[in-house]
């Protein structure tokens, strides 16, 4: 993603501790460097400490048993294959290393997740079948997958996210920045995603503000 996650994990860590981030999207590594370059972490002048680039979770640009911690925000349920992920990091990570990894959970409570694939469904604008980004939604069947992976301890669980998003212009910010939303900004025309975008934020303001 833009590297909300990473800079807080990099603020956090020891000057000294190595990060590297990465994403699939070259447009989402481009704004996580602009995003750690403005809170003094310039990747491309000099901070050897940080590297972000453009980078495949199933295929991970890392030594084997080299990493201490593994962390992968919102990601597993978008790469084609989840199980090569999670071999992928339990391959990086040294026996003692930890991994945390985050995934939508059940749609009934992720008003925000759903909210535009509704719109879009209003507007009559076909989706193309895919897997629902919800397919590992499911405690149970989530952690026999990461065991099959290799790692020895599991613990899933639901955890209830808060953001602070208190209008709807400020939700359509946020969703301007998903992969989902720059593909779809690409395959219909702009007349389409004005409307898409003004349907977004009425609805969003509706939720907000019930």
């Amino acid at each position: 993603g833009p590297g909300l996650g990473a800079l807080q994990i990099r603020q956090k860590v020891g000057k000294d501790t190595r990060v590297y981030v990465g994403d699939l999207s070259p447009e989402m590594v481009r704004l996580a460097k602009s995003l750690f370059a403005k809170n003094g972490y310039d990747v491309d002048a000099g901070d050897s400490k940080t590297k972000i680039v453009v980078m495949d979770n199933q295929d991970l640009p890392l030594e084997s048993q080299s990493c201490d911690r593994y962390v992968a925000n919102l990601s597993i349920m978008l790469v084609p294959e989840p199980l090569k992920q999670l071999q992928e990091a339990h391959r990086v990570l040294k026996s003692s290393g930890i991994a945390v990894l985050s995934t939508w959970g059940r749609p009934e409570y992720s008003t925000f997740f759903t909210l535009g694939v509704e719109i879009l469904s209003e507007m009559g604008i076909e989706i193309p079948s895919k897997r629902s980004n919800f397919h590992l939604g499911d405690t149970e069947e989530t952690k026999q997958l990461v065991l099959e992976a290799g790692f020895r301890k599991v613990h899933t669980y639901y955890k209830t996210v808060r953001q602070n998003i208190y209008d709807a212009s400020e939700y359509l910010k946020l969703l301007s920045v998903s992969n989902s939303y720059i593909a779809l900004a690409k395959n219909i025309s702009n007349d389409q995603l004005e409307d898409y975008n003004q349907r977004v934020q009425a609805k969003a303001q509706r939720v907000l503000n019930p």
